[in-house]
């Protein structure tokens, strides 16, 4: 028999509560099923070997590479290892049209006089791979991902032409802040850049007028104190030689900089120095870890202390300096603002330094809690 129909109801409603209600019920059915709940949490199987041989890269210490295969549908394997780079790993032919490989490189990188160590992660997806293949690996790669992580840059590449060293050292560089982003042109591009930047240096000289400002200066151009002594300062933080930490610049007058404070100790030093009634510049050099058998890297960075007691019209004057003291403490890997002295401290710094690392926790710190909790246990 017919059941009667609630008054104020459509049929194509009626007709959705059903269809959703026989959704439902196999949806129940199917995450009851034997077959699902023994399903492993892990879509993928990590050998010891593999995870020894990701580890193994880390705690190198020259550069070299780890390529990771599939020996069967969902377990992984290791490929080979080797010495070298990317160059290296594609002479070695590791990267066939037909398999997909994910393949880890330590490249050491130099930032002016300081060594660093960077990683790179590569996943090699060829065209060359079966559409059924390529959707069943794409729910690999958020565990694949964690299982090589932290890396500094990561390249997704479907065809041989994108594996290019070159373009790893760009991503590198990029990272890292020592290099900057380049166009090619053809020849009329280049005379017409040309001209233009010609007719905008013209058009700048025949506006050049002075600004009536009492007390900021009409060139609005920021100079050094002792340039010599500066510089120097500076490179020898930069320096892995050199047991410099940090330094501080502040003003002297409205437009020169001057050192301010250098020193070998701790970042919390250099915070130390900051007071909340002028502008400072802090740059600093710290070393973190990636993971316990990677040795520290080092990592630079810039603190602006801006104070609200300051001017409007002075505030105004240093937005103007924001460009020559960027290039002054260039290379750095995190920079940040703040208005009060209490908003610096080395506890804030280490912990900007692990995110722009990509690893919110520290490993020396974590080792450290878990060796506590041993010891109290």
């Amino acid at each position: 028999s017919k059941s009667t129909p609630m008054p104020g109801v459509t049929l194509h409603e009626r007709r959705h509560t059903a269809a959703r209600k026989n959704t439902s019920r196999v949806a129940e059915e199917y995450i009851s099923c034997s077959a699902v709940q023994d399903m492993p949490k892990d879509k993928i199987k990590v050998p010891a070997a593999v995870k020894a041989a990701i580890a193994s890269v880390r705690s190198s210490e020259e550069d070299c590479y780890l390529v990771v295969g599939y020996c069967s549908v969902n377990k992984l394997e290791v490929v080979q290892e080797g010495k070298g780079g990317l160059a290296e790993a594609k002479a070695a032919n590791l990267f066939p049209e037909d398999k997909c490989r994910y393949s880890i490189f330590r490249i050491a990188h130099k930032v002016e006089m300081a060594r660093t160590v960077k990683f790179a992660f590569i996943d090699w997806t060829p065209t060359g791979v079966k559409p059924l293949r390529r959707g069943l690996l794409s729910t690999h790669k958020g565990q694949v991902q964690n299982l090589f992580n932290p890396y500094h840059v990561w390249l997704e590449a479907s065809q041989p032409q994108e594996l290019d060293p070159s373009t790893i050292a760009a991503k590198i560089g990029f990272s890292s802040g020592t290099a900057v982003y380049t166009r090619e042109v053809n020849g009329k591009e280049q005379k017409a850049e040309d001209k233009r930047k010609k007719e905008i240096k013209t058009r700048s000289e025949k506006k050049n007028f002075a600004v009536n400002t009492k007390g900021i200066t009409a060139s609005r151009k920021l100079k050094l104190d002792d340039d010599a002594v500066i510089t120097a300062a500076i490179k020898g933080v930069r320096d892995d030689e050199n047991p410099l930490q940090w330094v501080v610049l502040t003003y002297k007058g409205n437009n020169t900089l001057q050192l301010s404070a250098k020193g070998e100790g701790k970042v919390q030093d250099m915070c130390d120095k900051f007071d909340d009634d002028q502008v400072y510049y802090g740059y600093y050099r710290v070393e973190e870890t990636y993971d316990e058998k990677v040795k520290n890297t080092v990592k630079f960075g810039l603190v602006r202390l801006i104070c609200d007691k300051l001017s409007a019209v002075f505030k105004g004057q240093l937005a103007t300096h924001r460009g020559f003291v960027s290039n002054l403490f260039h290379p750095f890997h995190d920079e940040f603002v703040i208005s009060s002295k209490k908003d610096a401290s080395e506890e804030i710094i280490r912990k900007r330094i692990r995110l722009a690392m990509f690893k919110e926790k520290s490993v020396l710190k974590s080792k450290k809690e878990e060796d506590k909790k041993e010891a109290s246990a």
